[in-house]
């Protein structure tokens, strides 16, 4: 097979994971975050690609590029998301394709190279890989990955002819466009020198870099350019980077946190993805289990008839000294990949983009593994081969299940929004009373997203948006401490109430009044949302994600954002959030995975990572938080079961009372662990509320408890002991 035969191959192959992850699910999942903030942008300023100090957004100047591939999409065809899981699937199938064409390269095994294409795609480390997201970086890693290739091919070529300086100048002007979207891909471009330690070792690699000065000089005149730019960005103005960093000295932060690239990024990356993993797959259901298990097939042996390797042909070509080389320069490569987040300590405690860039290095250190079984069973090369897929097939479909989810949760939100906005003139102030208790959350429309969202949908700008969930009043406007407010109406006006202020630790309580947002109820647009969505059909609840019946029922898309239905959801994978007859709630199943809280009176949740262990937890900041979940009960007593993370103080524990819907319960507390009866006929078929309450510590933050998970599920389920708080079969 020729180099160009072994590259459409290696497509190829990539195109048949992309199928497996995109099949069940198509094209439905919209924006969730970021993209919403993009795409308000465009209606506000018009279409763009390139940011700068006079752009439009500044503060990017130092990744004048992120826009670049979101524009593309946009542009392709408005007002849909369809050309954004193109360009992300494409973006996939190049890096995997690059993936296999270096191993083959090195190891000259076409099996290697293969399951290097696998593995650059399904690598479980990142949970914002198949989320449309992310699609800037992994064009940005991609981007910097050819490069790197069109680097080593200048730098093979024979002589100093014009075909190596254009592959040099080719090969800068790839990188400078992945770096530019974003900074953290650079670490890619390590693969070239990588490649020549694998080859040539490391006396090689100074070699090859003195006999081939000029094509180097060629590559990094595109680099240095990009760096004068930097630097004139930086000097100018205030950037995102500046941000994370924080206002002090970056050794002193890098002192602090470098232990991290080790404890958090190297465990999580090189094991802990594939340890979380083997627990999702243990966990699905055997309708799951068998679509894996068919893909995981049919993958492998289309890696095996890809590369057409002959029955007889020995598996030797890859030596001991070489594999130990790729495991080593795979290990640096990842570690370079996550260094850069060691500067923002809030990106250390999430997995959401932070572990893109570090994926492909993990991933030749598995390759490398891989290679000393090679050469000694073609069996078990093969069976290790398919466990990995398998795990890595279960890890991305998951999180594209998770996002899927959230995605249906906005699309319905949105639509009634939409649906009831219609076509107004001009841009008054729009007050949002959510029933569903879910909007206001970084995962499903903060105020600035929503409307972000129903500006593009309209077409133009609208006015200030504000929510207030409904009955509660709870104003999702959130102050420096992550609390939010209170709303109301009074006198003809809409009052928005920041929290009281609160003290801390040394620091007495602040006098003054606090923040107060008047709108005349006659100027603003009120709308209701969320009163319909819970779906019971006869004894079973619907087979739905988030309350959205799947079945041919479904009302018209209002937003005109998500197309038509795809006719295999639900039916090839089937969504973990169910609802049975036990309730289970820890705020996110899978680090970084978390939902949206469904509930009143809590922050956002945190994550806590110590090695494989990985918590997320969220505080209460009001007197009564409150938690709606759906239960299908049974006609028996049910334990209640939660484990708190934290207390403000004493005080605040001892003051804790629980309700299941308005009844309060006989509590046993010990340490941090509570366990109560809920008596038969307390529960609900549909729509419960779970309640705590308890003082709040006004001297601390105003905080009071941190609640890590609660499980309430029937007496004779025999599962645990009443005293356990873990995870079960709910």
């Amino acid at each position: 097979m020729s180099r160009l035969t072994h590259i459409a191959a290696f497509l190829l192959l990539g195109g048949l994971v992309a199928t497996a992850l995109w099949l069940p699910f198509g094209f439905e999942m919209g924006g969730l975050i970021e993209e919403w903030g993009m795409l308000g942008l465009y209606s506000k300023y018009g279409h763009f690609f390139v940011t700068g100090r006079d752009g439009v957004v500044p503060n990017f100047a130092m990744r004048p590029l992120t826009f670049l591939m979101p524009g593309i999409a946009n542009k392709l065809s408005s007002h849909s998301f369809v050309p954004w899981h193109l360009l992300l699937i494409v973006a996939l199938m190049l890096k995997g394709a690059v993936g296999g064409w270096l191993v083959l390269r090195l190891s000259h095994s076409r099996l290697l190279g293969a399951m290097a294409v696998l593995l650059f795609i399904v690598y479980p480390a990142d949970t914002m890989h198949v989320s449309l997201r992310s699609l800037h970086i992994v064009w940005a890693i991609t981007f910097v990955m050819l490069g790197a290739c069109a680097l080593i091919v200048a730098l093979e070529k024979e002589g100093d002819g014009f075909a190596a300086y254009i592959a040099a100048a080719l090969a800068s002007v790839l990188v400078v466009v992945g770096i530019a979207m974003y900074e953290a891909s650079f670490a890619m471009l390590l693969l070239a020198p990588g490649y020549f330690v694998v080859k040539l070792g490391a006396r090689g690699v100074i070699r090859i870099a003195w006999q081939r000065a000029r094509i180097w000089v060629v590559f990094g005149a595109g680099l240095g350019l990009y760096g004068l730019y930097l630097a004139g960005a930086s000097a100018t103005g205030s950037s995102y980077q500046g941000s994370l960093v924080g206002g002090g000295g970056i050794v002193g932060l890098l002192t602090e946190t470098l232990p991290k690239l080790f404890t958090v990024g190297a465990v999580h990356v090189f094991w802990g993805g594939w340890a979380e993993s083997f627990r999702l797959t243990l966990e699905q259901p055997v309708s799951n289990l068998i679509y894996l298990v068919v893909c995981t097939m049919v993958l492998v042996v289309a890696a095996v008839l890809t590369v057409r390797v002959p029955r007889k042909q020995p598996f030797d070509e890859v030596s001991s000294t070489s594999a130990c080389r790729l495991m080593w320069v795979g290990v640096v490569i990842a570690l370079a990949g996550y260094f850069p987040y060691l500067f923002s300590l809030p990106h250390l405690s999430i997995s959401q983009r932070t572990f893109l860039a570090a994926s492909p290095g993990a991933a030749l250190v598995w390759v490398g593994a891989l290679a000393f079984i090679v050469g000694r069973s073609r069996v078990l090369a093969l069976l290790v081969s398919s466990a990995a897929v398998l795990l890595g097939l279960t890890f991305q479909l998951h999180q594209f299940s998770h996002y899927q989810y959230l995605s249906d949760l906005q699309r319905k939100l949105l639509g009634e929004v939409v649906s009831q906005y219609g076509q107004r003139e001009g841009s008054p102030p729009l007050v949002v009373r959510d029933y569903s208790n879910l909007l206001g959350h970084t995962w499903m429309f903060l105020p600035e997203n929503l409307g972000y969202a129903l500006s593009y949908i309209v077409g133009r700008p609208t006015g200030p948006v504000e929510i207030c969930r409904q009955p509660s009043g709870e104003w999702m406007r959130r102050d420096g401490l992550g609390r939010t407010g209170h709303c109301y109406q009074l006198d003809g006006q809409w009052v928005f109430e920041e929290a009281e202020p609160v003290g801390a630790l040394g620091r007495p309580v602040p006098g003054g009044s606090h923040k107060v947002i008047r709108w005349p109820v006659a100027t603003a647009v009120t709308l209701d949302v969320g009163q319909d969505m819970l779906t019971i059909d006869g004894e079973e609840l619907t087979a739905r994600r988030g309350g959205i019946s799947r079945d041919q029922n479904v009302p018209v898309d209002p937003t005109g954002l998500y197309g038509t239905r795809w006719p295999l959801a639900g039916k090839l994978w089937q969504s973990s959030y169910r609802v049975r007859d036990c309730y289970r709630w820890d705020f996110g199943d899978v680090w970084s995975l978390e939902l949206p809280i469904r509930g009143n009176g809590w922050r956002e949740a945190e994550w806590t990572v110590s090695g494989l262990d990985k918590t997320s937890a969220a505080w209460k900041t009001s007197r009564a938080g409150s938690l709606f979940f759906e239960l299908l009960p049974r006609d028996t007593d049910y334990i209640l079961r939660f484990r708190l993370s934290a207390a403000a103080n004493d005080r605040v524990l001892k003051s804790l009372i629980v309700s299941v819907n308005g009844k309060q319960m006989s509590l046993a507390l010990s340490g941090l662990e509570g366990v109560a009866t809920v008596p038969v006929g307390v529960l609900k078929r549909g729509e419960n509320v779970l309640m705590f309450e308890s003082e709040v510590a006004k001297d601390y933050y105003g905080l009071s408890i941190m609640l890590d998970r609660v499980m309430l599920e029937p007496r004779s389920s025999n599962l645990l002991p009443e005293s356990a708080v873990t995870s079960s079969g709910c």
